[in-house]
């Protein structure tokens, strides 16, 4: 089922759209619905492919994220010394 929109759509961005639709063959609100999709998918997060891939002494990074990227900077601005 699809349900009909009207947007107002600056120039320069429905001049993409025109030019996207051009180049691929496509109409302009097949190459908007696809924006529009691809606007709403989740992004894959390239690191999630290395979760549980090895052992760490750390077992809890994801409760003390903060806490551990916050000491290593200050380890890493303070030249290596603990305060």
């Amino acid at each position: 089922m699809t349900h009909p929109v009207t947007l107002q759509i600056p120039d320069e961005i429905f001049r993409s759209v025109l030019l996207t639709a051009q180049k691929t063959g496509r109409k302009p609100e097949d190459v908007l619905v696809g924006l529009l999709a691809q606007s709403f998918q989740q992004p894959k997060d390239p690191l999630l492919d290395l979760a549980g891939k090895f052992s760490s002494p750390l077992v809890d990074v994801g409760s003390r994220h903060d806490q551990l990227l916050g000491e290593a900077l200050l380890k890493e601005t303070r030249g290596g010394e603990r305060g």
